[in-house]
């Protein structure tokens, strides 16, 4: 069970930061940055999104910074707008401008503008005639669109992309939230070293930066430099509650160094500031745990039973874990039956079950014992009381990873396969391209998507048809409409199942035959796929 605590708390520090970091940046514009605002949304425990630090300067795209407002007749977009003039006015130039700007709309000399035209052609000016701000003020102009181009990408998972067009970026200019952004595309992407690199050069440019800090403190983490990670962290210690992951950091950090004592008090220290969180509470017990501190366990575990609904699915084997620690526990202090409670508790988080029976027959022996006196007062569990429950889980755990992993070999498959064969479909359709495979295919989904277009029809013509008088007649015709309705639906969803079978077909068949130059690289990548999913089933019949 040592091991298993281990295996638990060294996934779960992972998982952790990262969910930390995600849950930072959504909300750092809080007013209250402790307790629960920095709570991530369940569906979502790792991070999908990268947001900009609090301490970097307000980016080109707000309002404050570029002019992004309405002032007036004109809308000007920038505080060069504003003035009316070129980004390359001299300051002279600048300044003749604001004075004749001013006499147009000051509203003591014209009674009827608005006097916030003024104040925003005031503010563009005061930005504008310092030198320092205009210098800062024209990088962040340049780099104005960069936020633009690498936030979608960043948002949709797209990060070999987004990192491709942040060395374009980057070339112009540099800001430490755009070289956060990169690094956080050099982190999804597997580039660490260059994700380093990064987040020094970020820091070297804004050294108060927290964020900066905690996402090179969370990379050192992820590479297995616990203490390079911890050093960081404390340094700042004084600041936690403006960043709270860096609280979980340091825990992680500790207890990977198997510090757990310490690492029970910083995350005491993380959920302070960051409110009960299942990233935070179940690391927390299962530290416990490895100090033998049963209270502190079965508090975070008791918390855990009690929102285990709302636990995303990822973190359920983390919470089976903990439950299982609460056995192990018990078992230590004698107290065999409420460790039946537990294991129902692991069985309620989806723990398989001969897993669960042969703990909960290793506890009834355990009693039986008791009962009879034939357990020395002394009695401690050794280290293979448990291996039957570790290997048991563990090999469930493997089985069920497998399985997952090819169903998303095959869901990827199945998307190249379709996507070759629709493209081959739309060349022929162009009179771009001459293969009999694909005029064949062609035909098949012309004629099924005829066939989609007939049953339509017979939607509408349900959908419009007249209702009979009467109530009875009334619900009569509305039962029957009802199922030839999801009978036309289910046909509909049938013919477009079918279609992607053409697809599919047409792209195997041409395949076969000879692979077009335009699709070798999926070709390629096919064959890639296919050697993964033998092997993971290899591995399958191996289990069996």
């Amino acid at each position: 069970m040592v091991e298993l605590l281990g295996i638990g708390i060294l996934v779960l520090v992972v998982i952790g930061v990262v969910s930390a970091l995600a849950g930072a940046s959504t909300s750092r514009t809080t007013n209250n940055p402790r307790a629960k605002d920095y709570a991530p949304a369940p569906q979502a425990p790792r991070p999908q999104t990268f947001q900009p630090s609090s301490t970097s300067p307000p980016r080109p795209s707000d309002p404050a910074a570029a002019g992004d407002t309405e002032t007036g007749p004109g809308s000007p977009r920038n505080h060069y707008d504003v003035l009316g003039v070129p980004r390359d006015s001299s300051s002279e130039d600048i300044k003749k401008a604001f004075h004749r700007r001013a006499r147009e709309l000051h509203p003591d000399l014209n009674p009827g503008i608005d006097r916030s035209h003024f104040q925003r052609l005031q503010q563009a000016f005061s930005v504008l005639s310092n030198p320092a701000s205009r210098a800062e003020y024209d990088l962040l102009l340049q780099t104005g669109g960069a936020f633009e181009r690498l936030e979608p990408l960043m948002r949709a998972g797209r990060f070999e992309d987004a990192f491709a067009a942040a060395h374009e970026i980057l070339a112009q200019a540099e800001t430490a939230d755009l070289l956060l952004m990169v690094a956080t595309a050099c982190i999804e992407t597997g580039r660490i070293h260059l994700a380093l690199d990064y987040l020094c050069r970020a820091e070297a440019i804004a050294p108060d930066n927290l964020f900066a800090k905690a996402q090179r403190a969370g990379t050192y983490l992820q590479m297995g430099y616990f203490q390079a990670a911890l050093d960081i962290v404390e340094r700042v210690r004084p600041r936690w509650d403006e960043l709270p992951p860096l609280a979980e950091i340091a825990a992680s950090s500790l207890a990977n160094q198997g510090r757990f004592r310490e690492a029970t008090q910083a995350y005491n220290a993380a959920r302070e500031l960051f409110g009960d969180v299942p990233w935070i509470v179940i690391p927390h017990g299962l530290v416990a745990a490895e100090d033998d501190d049963f209270e502190t366990s079965e508090g975070s575990a008791r918390w855990v039973v009690e929102h285990l609904n709302e636990l995303p699915v990822d973190a359920r084997q983390f919470a089976i874990m903990l439950f299982l620690a609460m056995v192990h526990l018990l078992v230590r202090r004698h107290r065999f039956e409420e460790g039946h409670h537990w294991v129902y508790q692991a069985q309620q988080a989806g723990l398989d079950w001969d897993t669960a029976s042969g703990v909960n027959n290793q506890l009834t022996e355990l009693q039986r014992l008791k009962a009879s006196d034939d357990l020395p007062g002394n009695w401690r569990p050794g280290e293979s009381l448990f291996d039957k429950a570790k290997e048991g889980w563990h090999e469930y755990q493997r089985k069920s990873a497998i399985e997952a992993e090819a169903k998303e070999i095959e869901a990827l498959q199945k998307e190249i396969l379709t996507a070759v064969g629709k493209d081959a479909c739309a060349l022929i359709h162009s009179g771009e391209w001459e293969s009999q495979i694909a005029k064949d295919a062609y035909a098949a989904v012309c004629a099924k998507l005829k066939t989609i277009e007939e049953l339509e029809g017979q939607l509408r013509e349900i959908d419009n048809r007249e209702r009979p008088d009467g109530i009875l007649q009334s619900l009569l015709d509305a039962g029957g409409a009802a199922i030839k309705s999801s009978e036309v639906k289910s046909k509909i969803a049938g013919a477009r199942t079918d279609i992607d079978g053409i697809y599919m077909s047409c792209t195997r068949s041409l395949f076969k035959a000879n692979v077009p130059d335009r699709w070798k690289g999926q070709a390629a990548r096919l064959d890639r796929l296919s050697f993964e999913l033998d092997a993971l089933r290899r591995q399958m019949r191996l289990m069996k």
